[in-house]
Parts: structure tokens; C-alpha cells; sequence
């Protein structure tokens, strides 16, 4: 009856099964609260990782009301009982609210080494972390979605998550989706498998602001050596692999001016403003397939963020420090 270690990964479903569930009150409370806060931070659209069945239903609830402060791209979490009847009633997109794909998790976090690696942990060389999905069964899951045209997007943080979730994308890569699949935080990865996820048309989605707030562990769980190729989003788009960046909230601040300047002072593998800027905006919209939307030009729909100085003049350290104004949703002061 008492808590003497750690609930991990899937060991929290045990956890989630004995909590009760939220009242559709509450629900939609929460999610009003975190549309305020993404607007505050001049989010024009956000993608919602793991959305529940409640979740989407309150979603819906609110796109129908006008209420949607933003624009919402839905991947369900594809753990969910209720996977099977979402995927048979696909409903179509509105201005505001789309589901875009589905969200599986491969592995677990580095941090809590949870991380499925090639390789032993170096402050743990008892484990490799651990997979979440046995082989068979994420393919089985992976075919399923794709079977009714949408992307998954796999949480895969070490190498050897990514490692088996290519494999499954193999499996599907001539099936036509509505959108790219996506790789979520690829901390970590091989040069083959950076070669097959360019192949293979994937985005990886990335959320810099990690390794900033990583580093108090990284050497001490990867090694040196190790820890210099993790949070590859330089030699990622060097490969001419799209990326797609994020926050990650509510792991981490929803400011994606954070992340920007986590991006633009990495030594060593630093990306130019502009392309941090690019996938934060082109990126994530392709990355959820709205490949017109992220970029200011004529005849783009009109979503902006209007900031208090321009970016493109500021160092890393003065980029954190960027204020929202205000912002423009499809053309209209929101």
C-alpha cells in the first residue's frame, strides 16, 4: 500500500486505470485555460499529442461553439480503448480543428531511462532502457492507422526506438496517408538510420528547448561521446530531413522563443535564426501536411505572431527575451 519506486512508461497505465476519469466540466475548463496560455504566447496553431476520446469530444465541442482561440491538429493517442471506433468515424476538418494522425509511443525518456538505446546507459550499464511496443504489435498498430489514410507520429527518443519505428514504417511506406509520418523528439539515432529517414520522407519533430534543460544528465547517462550526436537537428537537416520544432508543453514552456534561442546557441551545431524561425513554422505545418501554410507570402492564409523587435537582429541570448504584441488568425486581430 505504499509507493517505493518509480511508475514508468507503460507501468502508468496501471495508475490511469484507478484515477478518475475528468468530468466534461473540467475538461473543458482545462482546455479553455490552455487555449488562453498557447494565445498568450502568440501561438497561432498547436499540435495536441496523445488527445484522449474526452479530449476530442470537448475539441469538437468547442469548434462547433466558435470557441477555438487557435487553430488544433489532434493526434490521438493510440494507446486508446477507444482507437478503434475514432478511426471508423474519421470526421472531416473544419477551419480550426483537424484530426491529423495518431500518436504511439515506442520508448520512454532519457532522463528517467526509459529511453530504449543500442547501447548500455553509461551511469547504468545494466540496461538499455526499454521498448514499449513488442515488434509485431506496433506494426499490427501502425498498419491499422495507415489503412484509413492517417500518418503516425512515434515517440522515439534513443537510437534503438528509432531503429524499430523505421522498421515499421517500412512496412507501410507505400500506403498513401494524409500527411508525413513523424519521429517525435529523435534524440538520438544512427548515420543508417538518418540516411533511412530521409528515404523514407519522415519528419522529425523536435523540440530544442530538451537539450537545454537536458544537459544537468546528458554526459552522465550517454558519455561524452554519445551525448555529442544527441539532439541532432543540425545534422538532421543537413541530411535534408524536414524538421519540425515544438515545445513539448507542458514538459516544457510553451514560449517557442525559448527554444529558438536553445537552437541558435548550441555550439557546434547551431542552426542560423532563419532556420530555426523555418521549423517552427513552415515545419510544423508540414509536419501535420497544411504544406501552404507557415510562411509570409501573398496569397498564404494570414495566421501571425506579431513580436516586439525582429528577430533576425538578436543573438541567442536576446532571442529568449522576444514579447508577444499581439496576434493575427486567418487575417483577423485575435
Amino acid at each position: 500500500g505504499q509507493l517505493v519506486g518509480a511508475f514508468r512508461d507503460r507501468a502508468l497505465e496501471m495508475l490511469a486505470q484507478r484515477l478518475p476519469r475528468p468530468s466534461n466540466a473540467d475538461l473543458r475548463e482545462d482546455l479553455e485555460a490552455a487555449l488562453v496560455a498557447c494565445a498568450a504566447e502568440g501561438l497561432v496553431g498547436v499540435h495536441d499529442m496523445a488527445t484522449s476520446a474526452d479530449a476530442w469530444g470537448s475539441l469538437v465541442a468547442l469548434d462547433e461553439e466558435g470557441a477555438l482561440a487557435l487553430r488544433v491538429y489532434a493526434y490521438i493517442d493510440g494507446a486508446a480503448t477507444e482507437l478503434d471506433s475514432l478511426l471508423e468515424t474519421i470526421p472531416t476538418r473544419s477551419a480550426r480543428l483537424r484530426l491529423a494522425g495518431v500518436k504511439l509511443f515506442v520508448d520512454g525518456a532519457m532522463g528517467s531511462r526509459g529511453a530504449a538505446l543500442e547501447e548500455a546507459y553509461s551511469d547504468a550499464p545494466e540496461t538499455c532502457g526499454a521498448l514499449v511496443w513488442e515488434r509485431d504489435e506496433l506494426y499490427r498498430r501502425v498498419a491499422q492507422i495507415t489503412r484509413v489514410g492517417l500518418p503516425v507520429a512515434l515517440h522515439v527518443i534513443g537510437d534503438r526506438a528509432v531503429r524499430q519505428a523505421l522498421d515499421a514504417l517500412e512496412t507501410v511506406a507505400t500506403t498513401p496517408v494524409r500527411g508525413p509520418h513523424r519521429l517525435e523528439h529523435v534524440q538520438l539515432l544512427s548515420e543508417q538510420d538518418l540516411r533511412r529517414a530521409r528515404r523514407l520522407g519522415v519528419v522529425a519533430s523536435m523540440q530544442p528547448v530538451h537539450w537545454r534543460d537536458d544537459q544537468r544528465w546528458l554526459i552522465s547517462r550517454l558519455g561524452a561521446a554519445r551525448a555529442l550526436r544527441a539532439y541532432p537537428w543540425r545534422a538532421l537537416r543537413e541530411a535534408d530531413v524536414p524538421l519540425a520544432f515544438g515545445s513539448d508543453a507542458p514538459v516544457a514552456t510553451l514560449s517557442p522563443w525559448t527554444g529558438v534561442a536553445a537552437a541558435t546557441g548550441r555550439q557546434g551545431a547551431r542552426l542560423t535564426v532563419r532556420e530555426a524561425l523555418a521549423a517552427y513554422t513552415c515545419g510544423a505545418a508540414r509536419a501535420c501536411g497544411e504544406s501552404d501554410e507557415g510562411a509570409l507570402q501573398l496569397g498564404a492564409r494570414a495566421d501571425m505572431t506579431l513580436v516586439d523587435r525582429d528577430p533576425f537582429t538578436l543573438d541567442s541570448t536576446s532571442l529568449a527575451g522576444v514579447r508577444v504584441l499581439g496576434r493575427l488568425l486567418a487575417g483577423v486581430r485575435a
